[in-house]
């Protein structure tokens, strides 16, 4: 379709796309056209402004990790800076329900949006879906690159073992390990020493952690909850 080729273009101009152009694909292609709301600007280019915001991001990262992880056996598996995306509203606070605990966060005036679930892992509780990662060529990164090193100690959690329904949390514990990383060498924002160094000692005890869920309660937010409720369940 020319029209399609013609968009393509224009979008390759204009953001320099990673992805290949249709033109690369047969004739009998089909294409699925999915309309999405504007989650907001990727980690990589949005500017954070202090360290407050700094542990909104995290703070959001990991309740949604954990929330997705104790429902479905969620594991990312690539929250690489451009599958964040981030945007400032006027919302003070967010509402999110983990197990039987009921948070009301701290904002501080971001909204945090996960996204890109292509080699993700998720049990919908009738099967599990998943990406099959035992292409040698995802582990062949240099070392010292924290996505790189990421990608590797995924593969020491799971022992290659891709598939299946056994649940690897611990996954989403060495993502949110490289989002602090690269918050810290990547990023500018406005933080005192002491600041950094608690960033710097949060991405550490991470990878200490077998789950999202673990980190949940993390010294690192602790004044960030605006309020936290026990919730009943049936059985209490």
């Amino acid at each position: 379709d020319k029209n399609l080729v013609r968009a393509w273009k224009k979008w390759d101009t204009q953001h320099n796309s990673e992805n290949d152009q249709p033109l690369a694909f047969p004739e009998e292609q089909l294409y699925v056209v999915f309309v999405l709301a504007d989650g907001g600007t990727d980690l990589e280019s949005f500017e954070l402004l202090n360290y407050e915001e700094v542990k909104s991001l995290l703070l959001q990262v990991v309740l949604s990790l954990a929330v997705a992880e104790q429902a479905y056996g969620f594991e990312h598996r690539d929250l690489h800076w451009g599958n964040i995306v981030l945007s400032r509203d006027q919302h003070e606070q967010l509402d999110f329900r983990l197990e039987n605990r009921h948070f009301l966060v701290n904002t501080h005036g971001l909204s945090v949006a996960l996204i890109d679930f292509t080699l993700s892992r998720i049990d919908t509780g009738k099967q599990v879906v998943f990406c099959d990662l035992s292409d040698p060529s995802w582990f062949e990164g240099p070392k010292g690159d924290v996505q790189a090193d990421t990608y590797r100690r995924m593969k020491d959690i799971t022992g290659g073992q891709w598939e299946g329904r056994q649940v690897f949390p611990k996954n989403n514990s060495v993502w949110i390990h490289y989002v602090a990383e690269i918050i810290r060498k990547k990023k500018s924002f406005k933080s005192s020493a002491k600041d950094k160094r608690a960033l710097s000692a949060f991405s550490k005890r991470c990878l200490s952690y077998e789950s999202a869920t673990a980190i949940v309660d993390d010294e690192i937010f602790q004044k960030m909850w605006r309020k936290e409720v026990t919730l009943n369940t049936p059985g209490n």
